[in-house]
């Protein structure tokens, strides 16, 4: 499986297939879906969980390099940023948070 994260909608899909060819337009994608089953559902949080991880480290990596006061710049350069957006210096942190929560057990009452 694979997942798809859209930067201004968190909305999670996922495709079965686990190699793509190069995708450069939203056109490109294979057919997406939100995670049904059971196995879906666990193959999604597990990939949304590397996939937080490895934003959280980009987003160290972009503050270590760049400084927090230019991340910031950037973020509010962004044209559909909403009010309570998180700022730089805890991106990265609520990115590592997203990541812990991905791998909690899930409640059989949700």
């Amino acid at each position: 499986s694979s997942i798809f994260l859209r930067r201004y909608e968190f909305r999670p899909r996922i495709t079965d297939r686990t190699a793509a060819p190069l995708i450069w337009r939203a056109e490109d994608l294979p057919p997406l879906h939100m995670p049904k089953t059971d196995a879906e559902v666990s193959a999604a949080r597990e990939l949304l969980r590397q996939a937080a991880q490895q934003i959280s480290a980009y987003e160290r990596w972009v503050a270590a390099r760049a400084g927090i006061s230019q991340r910031q710049r950037i973020i509010e350069g962004f044209p559909n940023r909403r009010k309570g957006y998180i700022p730089a210096e805890s991106m990265a942190e609520q990115w590592t948070t997203l990541a812990v929560q991905c791998s909690a057990p899930v409640s059989p009452h949700l």
